[in-house]
């Protein structure tokens, strides 16, 4: 994990990533389980919670297990003391103090310490209540779409870079994730969720190969940082 002035983000696995825009580091969908679906993973959670030493903001897109890990979050936020922001559901799951709970809902827009977060629609029908969420700051729009499938108002969804699940099953699939560039039209897309696949490797060349010119791929291995444009 970096600190300072550096935007980046670093990718764990699944969709546990760690953003660090205007100096605000923000988790989202802690998960470092050994399975996925009732599956193996292939490739191991690369997030440690006893290894964060600081951290602004956590983020829950929906309140399932691949999404909310309670121990993990409650961890992490009695030691940096944290927020932590999600739909009731989520937040109902984790015992922490309630002074550090942000609950959310679709359609909302706020300024938190200095953090301006959009929340938007998503599609998880295996949820009580799922959003995804954008980060705003002077240099970027980022749009997290968390566990969800394509729905037909995401064109609506305006960022600079986005990040979108591409393993299919519970969440898009590649396919789905290039038809969302092309409405999201960002000019970065950063993949998640594609290394515990069969074919994995082809999966993730289709995806880099099917995007529009307009739309970058930003490949980021579980484990490790990119340093945002």
């Amino acid at each position: 994990m970096w600190c300072g002035m550096v935007d980046y983000i670093q990718y764990f696995g699944n969709l546990t990533v760690e953003i660090n825009i205007n100096e605000r580091i923000c988790l989202f969908n802690i998960n470092t389980a050994k399975k996925l679906y009732g599956e193996e993973r292939k490739v191991p959670s690369k997030f440690d919670p006893a290894a964060v030493r600081r951290c602004d903001f956590i983020f829950s897109t929906d309140e399932r297990a691949e999404c909310c890990e309670p121990e993990s979050i409650k961890q992490i936020v009695e030691r940096t003391h944290a927020l932590y922001i999600a739909p009731r559901p989520a937040l109902e799951k984790v015992e922490i103090k309630e002074k550090n709970k942000i609950e959310v809902a679709e359609g909302e827009k706020f300024n938190i310490k200095g953090l301006d977060v959009e929340v938007c629609h998503s599609s998880q029908p295996r949820a009580q209540h799922s959003v995804g969420f954008i980060l705003n700051s002077p240099k970027y729009r980022i749009y997290y779409a968390g566990e969800t499938y394509i729905f037909s108002s995401i064109g609506q969804i305006k960022a600079d870079i986005a990040l979108l699940p591409i393993k299919g099953t519970h969440m898009m699939d590649y396919f789905d994730a290039v038809q969302a560039s092309k409405e999201i039209r960002p000019k970065y897309v950063i993949p998640l969720a594609y290394e515990n696949n069969l074919d994995s490797e082809g999966e993730l060349k289709e995806f880099i190969n099917s995007l529009p010119q307009y739309s970058k791929p930003i490949i980021i291995r579980p484990g490790q940082i990119a340093k945002l444009p």
